[in-house]
């Protein structure tokens, strides 16, 4: 459908004759690219810097019909917005001097006449300049060349008394230069009936005697380069005419900007919500990135050669440093910010008038999980999510139109390269699949001059997929709201309400949250976002919950403190169907149908919701997409069509889904799976041998769990879904307390690990199941034997669980860091750095990932800062052995200065003056 060589760029052709003329030209242009042409002619195409102008230029040699064919050869095969033939010509008059330039108002073929015994009747040919591109020279060249007629004809002229000089000077005395391909070029351009041209010539002799003394003396040379200079000078006044593609991204960047600054709040599509970028707040990182154009790394220099990657210092992450920050993945939890993250992306290059900044494509990842080559993969999901970008190019509607295709597969700008953010890689649950998606962006990591670079978001998955991206991509871990985030968040959301005194509002928020598990489970975005609506409804409501629609008579009411994430997410979606009938859902449904008899309300009510839970199932479960299939059948005495189309808005009036690229899609990927875990709960066996598959139960399954790593929880179900399996346990015949105390006695750190998450989660856990879990861990943590990262991650869960153990186990760890063990190998082919006895050597990734972990810890506000500072010391101890980025120092540095209590700042400050003096 497309060639990389057929993409429409501005072009402009150049041609030449001679070999110093051609070479004059290709000196101002970068990037250069060999073309040729199924024929064989050749061409060297590249940029002209500073301008929007792809130049092609040619070496085609002397002579008027030579000129004829090639001009319109390239025509039709690079289809320029203009061409200019530039070299050298004699001149004609006492005026005009060796070196001036002389651009060609008009161009005369001087063979044409007529031979009779009265002798020879000139028959002139001529032709005119194109306006547009003289308009332009006169304009960039004021002053500096001579705009007057040339003759053409195929001789050398090298004598002032020969006949033919006599005959120019008769009948074409305003011509002031003669040269040899210019009509050539003219007649074929007027004969496209659209390519407009242009002759620029510098002055090489004076078409005398002397012109091979002149040619000897390097005089050629200095025309064509006046001319080359010329030439550019004209093409950096000249303006590009738009294009198909430059019609299609200006209409791209107007649709995509018309829905970009939408609110994604689950559930609230039929109810005023603020817009996006009056309540986006920017999160915390940690992570690795690629290092700085020239990082300051104080006395880290005499330490040997630095990574490639340093560690992020957790400062926010601003839409903006992920616009320009190349290639790059981001992770976090359930509801963690990431989509929220990449739409405020999406504003920031939208919005961005620097034509070097990167045009961003939002797509879900499922988009790229085909064998559609990059661009017609992009374009298929832009024209169904958008709509047609121009209906001037239409094409089938089965096809995206082919010059879209094409938009996506050239730069959007010739300064500028497309950003794909790609959503949701977690959401395809197929390894296979994700590792095709995967395996398509390692490949654009591997381009030094990309037409796409990439941000893609996920849950955790585990390491080895990531290792499929390579070593060119910066790994970022979005963190939670710490306190004074939450407030902030809070504030803006009743201030985009007009909810009256939003600061008080935001601080009984708080006061809310901060009950047992409650403040962890409410600091990610999309939990703190349904917690602000459900405040906010219950203050509108003074207090008290609207009443219950039909079919939902648990709704839980909004005075009530939800407790668990599965109270919470049931409370939040009774709420929104309660606003659904308020909204006038039955009215709607039986106006739809007032024509087919009655009694198809509630039918069509109860069909749309179990249609939801169908969804979320299949979703959840297979990876195959959302779109589930029709499993009640219609009513044979109802249209089809009108059925489906009824049952369509009031799935879309849940405000649980919306319509993405022609499918109806969940608005976040937790509803889903809570949604799944409801419908599941319909059916108590199915439930039960769910919660039994994800919890491992039954004898053989007991063997696997005293084997268990870390990792033996971290399947596809993942932690949110699983968390509200659980819930959901609680209240029906699942005896979930055995189950957790089962995995605590014989999972190992890996198991209790997996409990204390949940706790952390929201899921209610019990607290003799809590303290059981975070014993093992306590173990754990101070367990010299075990991998440095097991010990990490036990000691910063405790610490968030608000276990004093986890601080002594990290205070113990930072007496003696370098003891923190990482998998060994005896490979050394992808290995940097080495240590250890013997041929064993340290992966430098495994020392990224530790440090990442207590980053984790050193830069969020809301631990203790003793506990910071003791994990600083350690992250400073590890890198200066075998990072050597500079980050230990940084977080030392930054608790010495930010830290709240003076004796964690001085603690910090003691401990970055001995890592320097370490360092000397």
């Amino acid at each position: 459908m497309f060639e990389a060589g057929a993409q429409p760029r501005p072009t402009v052709v150049i041609l030449t004759a001679l070999p110093v003329e051609y070479e004059a030209v290709r000196a101002h242009l970068i990037d250069v690219e060999t073309l040729v042409h199924p024929s064989g002619t050749r061409a060297e195409r590249g940029r002209l810097a500073g301008t929007p102008w792809y130049v092609a230029i040619a070496e085609i040699g002397e002579g008027t019909l030579t000129a004829a064919a090639l001009t319109e050869r390239f025509h039709n095969w690079l289809d320029p917005q203009a061409l200019l033939f530039v070299g050298v010509a004699g001149g004609l008059k006492d005026d005009i001097e060796v070196g001036d330039v002389v651009v060609a108002t008009k161009v005369y073929g001087v063979h044409g006449g007529k031979q009779t015994t009265q002798g020879f009747l000139v028959r002139p040919q001529a032709w005119p300049a194109s306006h547009r591109l003289e308009q332009a020279a006169r304009h960039a060249l004021r002053g500096k060349a001579h705009f007057k007629p040339i003759a053409v004809g195929d001789v050398v002229l090298a004598d002032s008394a020969s006949a033919i000089a006599r005959h120019l000077n008769e009948h074409y005395n305003d011509a002031v230069a003669i040269e040899m391909e210019g009509a050539g070029v003219m007649q074929a351009a007027h004969l496209t009936g659209t390519l407009g041209a242009l002759i620029i010539r510098g002055i090489s002799d004076n078409a005398d005697a002397h012109k091979h003394e002149r040619d000897a003396a390097g005089n050629q040379s200095v025309a064509a380069h006046e001319a080359a200079h010329a030439a550019v000078a004209l093409l950096r006044e000249l303006t590009a005419p738009p294009t198909k593609s430059a019609e299609l991204l200006l209409a791209y960047l107007r649709k995509a900007g018309l829905v970009a600054d939408r609110h994604p709040a689950p559930g609230l599509a039929r109810w005023p919500v603020p817009t996006f970028s009056k309540v986006y707040l920017p999160q915390r990182n940690v992570g690795f990135a690629s290092r700085p154009a020239n990082p300051v790394l104080d006395t880290c220099a005499d330490q040997g050669e630095p990574a490639t990657k340093r560690i992020t210092n957790g400062a926010l992450l601003h839409p903006s440093t992920v616009l320009n920050g190349g290639n790059c993945l981001v992770l976090a939890g359930p509801g963690g910010g990431k989509s929220s993250l990449l739409q405020a992306v999406l504003l920031e290059g939208l919005r961005a008038p620097e034509a070097a900044a990167p045009v961003p494509v939002l797509l879900p990842a499922r988009a790229l999980a085909n064998n559609h080559p990059l661009p017609l993969a992009i374009a298929c999901h832009v024209e169904t999510d958008l709509g047609r970008l121009c209906e001037l190019y239409p094409s089938t509607a089965a096809d995206p139109d082919p010059n879209t295709v094409v938009l996506f597969a050239s730069r959007p700008r010739p300064e500028a390269h497309w950003l794909l953010l790609i959503d949701a890689l977690d959401e395809i649950i197929d390894p296979v699949q994700r590792g095709v998606v995967l395996d398509r962006l390692r490949a654009l990591t591997e381009d030094d001059a990309p037409v796409h670079q990439f941000v893609v978001t996920s849950r955790p998955l585990p390491s080895w997929e990531w290792e499929r991206l390579g070593d060119r991509v910066d790994r970022r871990e979005l963190q939670p709201f710490d306190r004074t985030d939450l407030r902030s968040f809070a504030v803006d959301w009743f201030e985009s309400r007009n909810v009256p005194s939003p600061e008080a509002r935001a601080e009984d928020l708080l006061a809310l949250t901060e009950q047992s598990n409650y403040a962890a489970m409410v600091r990610v975005p999309l939990m703190a976002t349904i917690l602000c609506h459900l405040c906010q409804v219950r203050l509108e409501n003074n207090g008290t919950a609207p009443a219950p629609g039909e079919g939902h008579p648990s709704a839980v009411g909004v005075t009530q403190r939800p407790g668990s994430r599965g109270d919470l997410y049931q409370w939040f979606t009774d709420l929104l169907y309660t606003q659904q009938v308020a909204a006038g859902l039955h009215e709607r449904v039986q106006t739809a149908l007032r024509d087919c008899g009655g009694g198809l309300t509630e039918h069509a009510i109860l069909q749309a919701q179990r249609r939801i839970g169908e969804m979320a199932v299949r979703q959840v479960s297979k990876g195959a997409g959302p779109q589930a299939g029709r499993e009640e059948p219609c009513p044979p005495w109802v249209p089809l069509p009108l059925w489906e189309a009824v049952l369509r808005d009031i799935m879309l009036g849940t405000g649980l889904v919306t319509e993405q690229a022609g499918q109806l899609v969940f608005l976040h990927h937790t509803l889903a799976e809570y949604l799944a875990v409801r419908h599941l709960a319909s059916d108590p066996p199915a439930l039960a041998r769910t919660v039994g598959a994800v919890l491992k139960t039954g004898r053989l399954q007991s063997v696997r769990l005293r084997l268990a790593n870390w990792q033996s929880y971290d399947r596809p179900e993942g932690d949110s879904y699983t968390g509200f399996l659980l819930d959901c346990a609680a209240q029906g015949d699942v005896d979930r307390a055995a189950h957790l105390r089962r995995i605590t006695a014989l999972a190992g750190v890996g198991g209790c690990a997996f409990v204390i998450r949940q706790h952390l989660l929201g899921t209610h856990v019990e607290p003799d199941v809590v303290k059981d879990a975070a014993d093992v861990l306590a173990k754990g943590a101070m367990d010299a034997r075990a991998m440095g990262w097991s010990r990490v991650g036990a000691i910063e869960l405790l610490i968030r669980c608000g276990d004093e153990r986890g601080a002594e186990a990290l205070a113990e760890v930072a007496k003696a860091p370098l003891r923190l063990l990482i998998p060994r190998h005896r490979e050394s082919s992808e290995l940097t750095f080495g240590a250890g006895a013997a041929d064993y050597w340290h992966d430098l990734k495994q020392y990224e990932y530790l440090l990442t972990d207590l980053s984790r810890i050193v830069y969020d506000p809301d631990l203790p800062g003793t506990a910071r500072v003791h994990a600083a010391i350690a992250m400073e101890a590890v890198e200066r052995k075998h990072v050597r980025d500079g980050s230990g120092l940084e977080a030392l540095r930054a608790l010495s200065l930010g830290a709240p209590d003076p004796r964690d700042r001085k603690m910090a400050k003691w401990a970055l003056g001995n890592a320097r003096r370490g360092r000397r």
